[in-house]
């Protein structure tokens, strides 16, 4: 979907060449913001005009309606993320293609065909990528654990509430003295 309503960025726009100002313009246009404040908002820069120019190159039909299309930026983990996903893809999609070429080379004549004649997970290169992809696992597996102790940490703060089973690290063990109804209205 085309964000904008004549042909997309421009190259000499400031607004344009600034992303999140781009955004924050076209929304503050959306909410119905003057040209004067949406400036103002910006301290000035960009100026009344500029805004002016920008919204009316990109608005997709006429003054009547305020319709620029302000999609959602993807945070930057979040892109991360998936490209180490794709990463992790492509190093196993080429151990397993080596795999295979080994196995069609002994099956054809050449019965010491490794993988590793065709991708060798041991060069430096693929060493860097295969570690990237186990340092992704291990800041997923970080801040998982970080939830974890957060929300068992708020349980027992909530005055002895027993954390569910499974943000404790065994599953079954919880440490502590349970009480009851009885014994709260005993004391």
């Amino acid at each position: 979907m085309s964000r904008l309503g004549t042909g997309g960025t421009q190259a000499n726009c400031i607004i344009c060449r600034n992303t999140d100002m781009r955004r924050v313009v076209e929304m503050a246009y959306n909410a119905r913001m003057t040209f004067t404040g949406i400036s103002h908002a910006f301290g000035g820069t960009p100026g009344v005009t500029l805004i002016r120019r920008h919204v009316t190159e990109h608005r997709t039909d006429g003054w009547t309606t305020r319709d620029i299309d302000v999609t959602e930026e993807r945070p930057t983990r979040q892109r991360i993320e998936e490209l180490q996903r794709k990463l992790l893809d492509e190093i196993e999609t080429r151990i397993q293609w080596a795999e295979e070429r080994a196995a069609y080379a002994r099956d054809h004549g050449n019965p010491d065909a490794i993988a590793s004649d065709w991708y060798d997970v041991l060069a430096p290169k693929n060493q860097s990528a295969i570690a990237s992809a186990l340092k992704m696992q291990d800041q997923a597996d970080k801040r998982e654990g970080k939830k974890a102790t957060v929300a068992v940490d708020l349980m027992r703060l909530m005055g002895g509430v027993a954390p569910p089973s499974h943000l404790i690290e065994d599953g079954a063990t919880i440490e502590g003295e349970v009480l009851t109804e009885d014994d709260a209205s005993a004391s």
